[in-house]
């Protein structure tokens, strides 16, 4: 059975500073990973009409099936680092998540 247990994929103050450039402003900090948002253009959204109606700041709930494209591994002195891609083939989005769902991702002070 899939674990399907939502993980907050924000960047620590620290994983924050550590990929921030100098010349970048403190409030243009990547908070969270490269590669972890979805963009959907025009053509995209007519298929997608819950995310049509959608509104600046609404939480939405994604479910998405994909195929595994790509797995690496690289062993260093200090362990191993691991790579996997997903290319995401098929995708649903609902754009009423439920309050208990929704709460959960409410923005919070650092």
């Amino acid at each position: 059975m899939p674990d399907d247990t939502l993980v907050d994929m924000k960047l620590s103050k620290s994983e924050q500073k550590e990929s921030q450039d100098d010349a970048v402003a403190e409030a243009d900090t990547q908070k969270y990973p490269y590669g972890l948002q979805l963009s959907f253009d025009n053509e995209s959204l007519k298929k997608l009409p819950n995310l049509r109606k959608a509104k600046f700041g609404d939480v939405v709930t994604i479910l998405a099936a994909g195929k595994i494209t790509r797995l690496s591994g690289n062993e260093t002195e200090t362990g191993v680092d691991k790579d996997v891609s997903i290319q995401i083939e098929k995708i649903a989005i609902n754009g009423n998540p439920d309050n208990e769902f929704s709460a959960g991702f409410e923005s919070k002070k650092d």
